[in-house]
């Protein structure tokens, strides 16, 4: 009924004047009210959504059920793109207000693509409908993205992207670069981060904010996230044989939400643990607060496993997720990053300097190391001096290289073996 309906409003908006509006709605971590509440109650809250989506629509205007938690929404008529965005605040308003479903109050969000139409076919624009709403989740969710040739040229490129990302492990055009960890101190290096980098044959190196989304979505993640977990190891090793890194360095390797969720990735660390011959404790595994609150019960246990094994384990982005100071608790966790958008307001923002100065008071008292991400002035790293911050990372004090690079710095560093400082 949903594509008939547009059919033929796309049809009839050809002989007037204005465009039809196609509103995909998506509703944001729905999945979670299932998962806690149940999917009886998933069930209610959807028919109370469709509800306020049907009251504040105009009498001429469809909505539909889409599928799962999607609600597509039609509307004829519309005058330009201002008229749109105002249906879109005052249709997306609607869902402000909390839902009481099984006793609970359940506050709601969605992510909305939106696409226009005077011409062509419902499939095309239900596509081009979601292709948007792709574009508000990576925005944040919680906003509305309009399918536009900018948003078409890029949907191409990442179709592309994605079937080129498939065989990019078998051709090696995956790497692993080393960002350098510096005790704030003395500026000795201590350890490293390994962060994946594709060289793509024509387009040439392609961001990690474009291809890991992208390797998330369609799972490649846990192949790739395999290759960057074992090379990463293995180059520690191969830097132990050489003689220039010492026994407490250490290298840390990100897991996504996806590789948290892959049954065997403890057997895979553990293999990887032996295979290099590295001691599991100069191992740091690091997982973002998002990837983690997912399941929290499911993360407890995954991570209690990797604890066993005698590796450390880092909460990434710290303060930027959910996770509140119960779950903090209950997260075997070693070391805290504080996130860069806290490092960059140190110097010049009471706030910002307010909110690293007490993650590293309650890393002190938990018995927990810090890292600070993203230190990029001089300011910023005398505060976390000041603070007492244990260690940092970021472009002030190197940038992420190619292992061979790295191993230049570790060679000129004798900080490693007679606690010198080091600065790059």
């Amino acid at each position: 009924m949903l594509s008939d309906r547009l059919g033929q409003a796309i049809e009839r908006q050809g002989c007037r004047s204005g465009e039809v509006a196609v509103l995909f709605f998506d509703l944001d971590r729905f999945a979670v009210v299932n998962e806690s509440l149940g999917h009886g109650a998933g069930d209610e809250l959807l028919v109370a959504v469709a509800e306020r989506l049907r009251s504040s629509l105009r009498p001429g205007d469809t909505v539909a059920r889409f599928g799962g938690d999607e609600f597509v929404v039609v509307c004829e008529d519309l005058q330009g793109s201002e008229q749109t965005e105002q249906i879109v605040t005052r249709v997306a308003g609607t869902l402000a207000a909390p839902f009481s479903v099984g006793g609970s109050d359940i506050y709601v969000t969605a992510s909305v693509g939106v696409a226009m139409a005077s011409t062509g076919d419902a499939e095309a624009v239900l596509r081009n409908a979601g292709t948007a709403v792709r574009r508000a989740k990576e925005l944040g969710r919680n906003c509305y993205a309009i399918f536009d040739d900018a948003l078409r040229a890029r949907s191409v490129i990442r179709l592309e992207l994605d079937r080129d990302l498939h065989s990019a492990l078998a051709r090696g055009e995956l790497r692993v670069e080393y960002q350098p960890i510096f005790n704030v101190e003395d500026l000795r290096i201590v350890g490293a981060e390994a962060l994946l980098r594709w060289d793509h044959p024509s387009r040439g190196p392609v961001s990690p904010v474009e291809f890991i989304p992208m390797a998330e979505e369609t799972g490649l993640i846990v192949p790739v996230g395999a290759f960057a977990l074992r090379t990463a190891c293995e180059q520690v090793s191969r830097w132990d044989a050489a003689g220039i890194t010492g026994p407490d360095f250490e290298i840390s390797v990100n897991l996504s939400a996806r590789q948290m969720g892959d049954p065997a990735l403890v057997a895979l660390v553990q293999a990887t643990l032996a295979e290099s011959g590295i001691l599991p404790r100069r191992l740091c595994l690091e997982i973002t607060e998002t990837a983690l609150m997912q399941d929290v019960d499911s993360a407890v246990a995954i991570l209690d496993s990797l604890k066993r094994l005698g590796v450390r384990l880092a909460l990434d982005d710290f303060g930027t997720g959910n996770a509140s100071l119960n779950y903090l608790s209950r997260f075997s966790v070693d070391v805290l990053k504080v996130d860069r958008t806290f490092v960059s307001g140190l110097g010049h923002d009471c706030g910002d300097y307010a909110i690293v100065a007490s993650v590293v008071s309650m890393a002190a008292s938990l018995g927990l190391s810090v890292v600070a991400e993203g230190v990029e002035t001089e300011v910023q790293l005398e505060e976390l001096e000041r603070l007492g911050c244990g260690n940092a990372q970021g472009f002030l004090l190197a940038r992420p290289t190619r292992p061979e690079v790295l191993a230049r710095l570790l060679e000129d560093a004798p900080a490693q073996r007679t606690g010198g400082p080091t600065r790059l």
